[in-house]
């Protein structure tokens, strides 16, 4: 019997971190992110950019900034100073189910990526 509950506690320490952020904490939640954990941003309007620097997740534990599943989205609008997304100097990182709204036709880039490793 004992077998089985080390492997199932083995298990589910295997599991990602999961963490979740929304329209008013989303920052700092970013800048806390190590290799394999996930981010779940809440629906809402994000005004504030989404800056992404030195976020170095691993080949096996990649870092996961997402947009919830189902329902509303997470929505980040662009002004025309800032890109809406700025990636620098991150590797392993997917970006996955946000909708970036660019609000004007000549402005900044919807995503930018640049020093990557």
């Amino acid at each position: 019997m004992t077998p089985i509950a080390l492997i199932l506690g083995y298990a589910f320490s295997l599991a990602a971190p999961q963490k979740t952020a929304d329209p008013t904490n989303y920052v700092a939640v970013v800048s806390t992110l190590q290799p394999g954990e996930t981010l779940t941003l809440a629906a809402g309007t994000y005004v504030g950019n989404l800056n992404l620097n030195n976020l170095n997740g691993t080949p096996a534990a990649w870092i996961t900034i997402q947009g919830p599943g189902s329902g509303p989205p997470a929505i980040f609008l662009a002004d025309l100073w800032n890109n809406t997304v700025e990636i620098a100097n991150c590797s392993y990182l997917a970006i996955k189910r946000l909708t970036l709204e660019g609000q004007h036709l000549d402005g900044p880039f919807g995503v930018s990526a640049h020093n990557g490793l």
